[in-house]
């Protein structure tokens, strides 16, 4: 008898919820892998022209050490860490991690765009995915974004 398929019967069933993070998780990596960052619209109108330079073609890539700490203060936001966020801004913590010039910047676009996927996630599933579940889909897609290659966008 061909035992070919056996394995296929004795494997445990992925629940839906966790395909979906493993899935986001990728698809979210796979968005920060490229640069500039591919923002179709804006949450404040003024976001636009305060990150424009980031955006526009040829700007120069953010360092690990700032992708690191957007998604660091992307958890904290997503955990309601209000006294951790004003901690780190009011210290100026970021100086750490951030080039001279638009570092900063570059800091906090990554780290909103992060926060704003997630927030579309639990709304796009009304609110069946909840926070400590994107706060895992975070972690993941960092994991991701630090073991894939990073990509230019062509001008």
């Amino acid at each position: 008898m061909n035992r070919r398929w056996d394995y296929l019967y004795e494997l445990k069933p992925i629940p839906l919820t966790e395909h979906l993070v493993a899935e986001a998780a990728r698809l979210v990596a796979q968005d920060l892998a490229c640069w500039p960052l591919a923002v179709q619209e804006w949450a404040r109108p003024e976001d636009a022209a305060r990150f424009a330079r980031l955006l526009a073609p040829g700007a120069p890539r953010p360092g690990p050490a700032v992708y690191a700490a957007a998604f660091h203060l992307a958890r904290l936001e997503l955990m309601r860490e209000v006294e951790q966020i004003d901690d780190y801004m009011r210290n100026e913590r970021w100086r750490e991690v951030t080039a001279p010039g638009t570092g900063f910047e570059a800091l906090l676009l990554i780290s909103r765009y992060l926060v704003e996927q997630m927030l579309a996630i639990n709304e796009a599933t009304q609110g069946r995915i909840k926070r400590p579940v994107l706060i895992d889909l975070l972690q993941r897609a960092e994991r991701h974004l630090q073991a894939a290659p990073l990509v230019i966008a062509p001008d």
